[in-house]
């Protein structure tokens, strides 16, 4: 999945993945669009965060 279908998943604004995950919105947004890669380690958070299978605390977030 793509990070922008992840994040939609999840139900959450470019601007709240950046805040959870410590980037700039704009960060968000170029991965999106394909311009910049994004890092296999934020994939692989937001597909564990959007897995209704895993475990509560492995999906837990934090509370921004």
């Amino acid at each position: 999945m793509t990070v922008a279908a992840l994040r939609k998943r999840l139900g959450w604004t470019q601007d709240k993945l950046a805040r959870i995950i410590d980037v700039q919105p704009r960060t968000i947004s170029l991965w999106e669009t394909g311009v910049r890669r994004t890092p296999m380690a934020v994939i692989l958070l937001l597909e564990i965060w959007a897995d209704r299978r895993c475990p509560e605390w492995v999906k837990r977030t934090p509370e921004i």
